[in-house]
């Protein structure tokens, strides 16, 4: 049995739309999206400011060491886990520079205002169309990062009262979404 790698089974993937694509056949497959314009949704690591990367480093540090000063044992994250935290900043990061190209981001409390986190929500749910399940977890992480005590001068409860505004799809709306991308296996196997 052979065991593939996300990274090469990503690529599959990539490839299988790329072909459907460049053949004209994206419209014969509606279950499979077709990215139609480039966008820039996240900045590369390297891309952000020197000082903003080096708190994200200290801050990644803090969340997943064995003991760190001020962070509650459970609050502790496997690496895995942790790599949301610098990927939801770095799309915060990207919106914010998009819709405010003359502002300059040198720390995580300048970027993580309310205004601006806001403006994020609602860019993700209202123009994206990305479902209040996939945004809550990445949020919440995000908020559990905010509580370093390099912020304790800060107050990000706003945080909190905003993941609780952000809808959720019920149960039966979530498999319905589910069901119209998937075809039944005696479809494909005629």
């Amino acid at each position: 049995k052979l065991r593939r790698t996300y990274q090469y089974v990503q690529e599959v993937k990539r490839g299988f739309r790329r072909v459907l694509s460049t053949a004209g056949l994206s419209q014969q497959f509606p279950g499979i999206s077709f990215r139609s314009t480039p966008y820039r949704y996240a900045v590369p690591f390297s891309a952000l400011p020197a000082e903003l990367r080096a708190e994200v480093a200290v801050l990644m540090k803090w969340k997943q060491d064995p003991f760190a000063p001020g962070r509650p044992q459970k609050a502790r994250i496997r690496a895995i886990s942790a790599k949301v935290i610098p990927l939801v900043l770095r799309r915060l990061y990207a919106y914010v520079t998009t819709t405010e190209p003359q502002c300059r981001i040198q720390s995580i409390p300048e970027l993580v205002t309310e205004t601006r986190v806001t403006g994020f929500v609602a860019w993700c749910l209202n123009d994206r169309k990305m479902q209040g399940e996939s945004l809550i977890p990445q949020l919440a992480r995000l908020r559990a990062a905010m509580k370093h005590p390099m912020y304790n001068n800060h107050d990000f409860g706003w945080l909190g009262a905003l993941l609780l505004t952000i809808p959720q799809d019920s149960e039966s709306a979530r498999l319905e979404r589910k069901a119209r991308k998937y075809l039944p296996y005696d479809v494909l196997a005629a």
